[in-house]
């Protein structure tokens, strides 16, 4: 038992020594790898929302590239308006902060450079949004009336009823409808006209606007005589017609101060005829805002009148087609001529009236 002892610890210590000789033959321990940890993902940023560019061409001496931003540093005023469309649907009700659209165009210089008429009463302004509806103001709106009234606006807060659910006077579903006009996001910038009485013309998120010659090679000729007997209505139209009188017609009276920008007061004068949305309607218009209306004379002296301002506007009826001045027939230019009313000056006021067309810009 000894020996076995003695043999058995023999091949211990002859182990033990074999390690001490060769230690790569043992597991050695290997030190762990140095892993850097990994970065930090970077802070996501929201994403900032190109502010909407909006563009002003065509007959213009310098085209405009404007952001919202442009606007709101610009001189501007503050306008409420109680939206209604002629359909009657009910849109909201809203205070803007705005600029005069006459600014805009007077930053790009209006010029009518292939026109044989140099005189801008006949220029069109046509708007048009992101899905491509257009809106068509006549030169004259713009620039005869008071600048607050055709305006663009930057900014929009909705005005609130005091009594959010009033059930005596609304329908719960009518009242939930109105108030989610209320909070719509309203795209900007804004078209707002404060003459016109439904406000279909209050095109959102504009993207350009455009100065438009709609006829500019009609002959002029300023020695021709200013005598019509007739006028022919055409255009975009389902019964044009010709006009030789405007008995049948319903009558309207207006007085006008007859100011004038070259020759300035003329006195105060009374007119009586119809209005021209009357004779529009009976040569079977369907008026939309993207129309406009240009009546010429036979010296090639013209004017342009968008279907807005005669038809959604009160204001509208008092542009007519006038036979009477100050209670007789007129005995100068020519049997029957355009009066403006609403104008500040009678530029637009055409004299013997021998052709009104109309004309569709969609």
């Amino acid at each position: 038992m000894n020996k076995t002892l003695f043999t058995t610890l023999g091949l211990l210590a002859a182990l033990l020594l074999y390690v001490f000789i060769n230690p790569h033959t043992s597991p050695t321990p290997v030190a762990a790898e140095h892993v850097s940890p990994a970065p930090a993902p970077a802070p996501t940023r929201p994403k900032v929302q190109p502010e909407p560019m909006l563009t002003i061409t065509g007959c213009v001496n310098h085209p405009l590239q404007l952001s919202l931003s442009d606007l709101q540093r610009m001189e501007s005023t503050e306008i409420k308006m109680n939206e209604v469309t002629s359909d009657g649907s009910f849109h909201g009700v809203f205070n803007y902060r705005a600029v005069p659209l006459q600014t805009l165009l007077n930053m790009a210089g209006l010029e009518q450079k292939d026109s044989t008429f140099k005189k801008l009463v006949d220029a069109t302004i046509v708007l048009t949004d992101k899905q491509g509806k257009k809106a068509v103001l006549s030169w004259g709106e713009i620039y005869y009336s008071n600048p607050a009234e055709v305006t663009l606006a930057y900014q929009v807060a909705p005005i609130y009823p005091v009594k959010r659910n009033c059930q005596k006077c609304h329908d719960p579903e009518d009242y939930r409808f109105a108030m989610e006009q209320l909070g719509r996001d309203v795209p900007l910038p804004k078209l707002l006209v404060t003459g016109d009485f439904y406000t279909d013309r209050l095109l959102e998120g504009i993207v350009t606007i455009e100065v438009m010659d709609v006829r500019p090679n009609i002959a002029v000729d300023r020695q021709a005589a200013l005598r019509s007997e007739q006028i022919q209505i055409s255009g975009d139209l389902s019964a044009p017609l010709t006009v030789n009188n405007l008995s049948g017609y319903p009558t309207i009276d207006i007085n006008k101060k007859i100011v004038g920008v070259g020759r300035g007061y003329h006195g105060l004068h009374s007119f009586r005829g119809t209005s021209l949305s009357n004779v529009l309607t009976a040569a079977g218009i369907t008026p939309t805002i993207d129309q406009v209306v240009i009546a010429w004379a036979p010296d090639g002296y013209r004017a342009t009148f968008s279907m807005g301002e005669l038809y959604l506007s009160e204001a509208g009826r008092n542009i007519i087609l006038a036979d009477i001045k100050d209670n007789a027939a007129f005995d100068t230019g020519g049997k029957m001529r355009i009066i403006v009313g609403p104008d500040h000056t009678d530029d637009r006021d055409v004299q013997a009236v021998t052709n009104i067309e109309v004309i569709n810009l969609q």
